[in-house]
């Protein structure tokens, strides 16, 4: 039978590349770390890991096992969860990492009620779209931020966004409204210096345009604030301009060559572990109840596991 700490070991080895890296990370000896894997190896009858003096490289069965081990502690993570510590009280310094929007939409108005709840919990909240070091700042939990995040990080899927071109009414007048992609090339587009690239526009259609940024902005909340001055076309997840949309603030435009269905996830992200801290789960359960509660659209309790994926915008 496999012993979920063994699981453990195995993934700090594959994302640390060394056995001593691994153990300085989980505070265990290097010599409990390769007793581990060999456990795991013994069990599972395959060898994980071609050795050397300086690096742990896996094998071809190794990389196969690796994106189910991390499968297989999650659900043991949940299973374990579901039965364990429902009385016990969770306390401390609860240190959360949110994208602006979404912790300013979808976090700070809720979390009153969360402390009102959780009493002998303290707050540590950091509204950025850059991810600072996760292990060294010792965050709990990040939510909204995709870009930076660690590939062995486990990832709670709370909502689905779409992208939205919108721009002014203002601006529209004066410039005219696109009527296709490539009418973007004669308008002022507004961009986001972290998207990489900054000045590639791909539609459903197929079609994609290389533009010349009029603007180029680190700060989703300015690229929005621009779009309202009229200062040009910008790409916006929906839920951050709904309201600019609804009142007429701002105008979708080229909507029937982007997607319209919400396919794009908005994350809650933390780190593995044989249990996860009790201050963890009850956040990671009272932001899935909000969700719920307030409709946030396309709600999932599904995990979501992800290999690197395309260097995202922030989801806030």
């Amino acid at each position: 039978m496999i012993n979920p700490v063994w699981l453990v070991s195995f993934i700090e080895v594959v994302n640390r590349s060394t056995m001593a890296d691994a153990a300085r990370h989980l505070r265990i000896t290097p010599a409990a770390v390769s007793k581990h894997i060999l456990s795991l190896e013994n069990e599972l009858g395959i060898q994980l890991f071609l050795r050397s003096t300086r690096r742990m490289d896996l094998t071809h069965e190794g990389m196969l096992y690796f994106d189910h081990a991390k499968l297989i502690l999650e659900a043991y993570q949940q299973a374990e969860a579901a039965v364990s510590h429902t009385k016990e009280e969770p306390s401390g310094i609860l240190k959360l990492v949110c994208g602006p929007q979404i912790g300013n939409l979808y976090v700070l108005p809720y979390i009153k009620e969360f402390l009102e709840r959780y009493p002998k919990l303290r707050l540590h909240i950091e509204l950025t779209q850059t991810m600072p070091d996760l292990e060294k700042e010792k965050v709990d939990v990040v939510v909204g931020l995709t870009t930076g995040i660690p590939v062995h990080c486990i990832q709670r899927t709370l909502t689905y966004a779409r992208w939205v071109f919108c721009a002014s009414p203002e601006y529209l007048k004066k410039h005219g409204v696109p009527k296709k992609p490539s009418d973007l090339l004669q308008h002022q587009v507004i961009t986001r210096i972290q998207r990489q690239p900054n000045n590639l526009i791909e539609f459903k259609t197929g079609e994609s345009i290389v533009f010349e940024p009029y603007l180029y902005l680190n700060d989703t909340r300015a690229i929005r604030r621009s779009a309202l001055h009229g200062l040009g076309v910008a790409q916006l997840h929906d839920y951050i301009i709904a309201d600019d949309l609804k009142e007429n603030r701002l105008v979708e435009i080229l909507s029937k060559y982007t997607e319209q269905k919400k396919t794009i996830p908005v994350h809650i992200s933390y780190f593995p572990a044989t249990h996860i801290h009790i201050k963890i789960r009850r956040f990671i359960d009272f932001m899935v109840e909000i969700a719920a509660r307030i409709n946030i659209p396309n709600v999932t309790q599904k995990l979501a596991f992800r290999a690197r994926q395309n260097p995202g915008d922030e989801k806030s």
